[in-house]
């Protein structure tokens, strides 16, 4: 009687590898172009939800994009952006005497790239 020993098999890497596209993720494939994400910080940050945020651009501060409100968490979200530059202005929806810093903002974005802008509320 002979005895085999069998060695498990190794994962396959290869550095080129990339998978395919109907296997990337909506996150993965959303960043193949920027995204903008922040998140209301500050004493005042629970009033967030009165605030929208409206996005200009690319390269046109005139050009409208979108306007999304925070969420229930405080945060944002811009995505599928193309490079370029942007413009982010916070609005009050209801008039209340918080202040935010900044109130407007210039980013750059870049493809694959996650840019992070964060407002407080005071």
């Amino acid at each position: 009687m002979s005895l085999h020993l069998f060695q498990p098999l190794q994962p396959h890497h290869s550095a080129s590898h990339t998978p395919p596209e109907q296997f990337l993720s909506d996150s993965a494939k959303t960043l193949k172009k920027g995204i903008i994400v922040g998140e209301a910080q500050g004493p005042a940050k629970s009033l967030a939800s009165l605030f929208q945020i409206s996005l200009y651009g690319p390269d046109d501060k005139k050009a409208f994009v979108t306007t999304r409100p925070f969420d229930l968490k405080g945060q944002y979200e811009f995505e599928n952006l193309t490079d370029g530059k942007y413009w982010i202005v916070l609005t009050n929806k209801s008039g209340t005497a918080v202040k935010v810093s900044p109130k407007k903002k210039v980013v750059e974005v870049k493809a694959g790239k996650i840019l992070t802008q964060d407002f407080v509320f005071k």
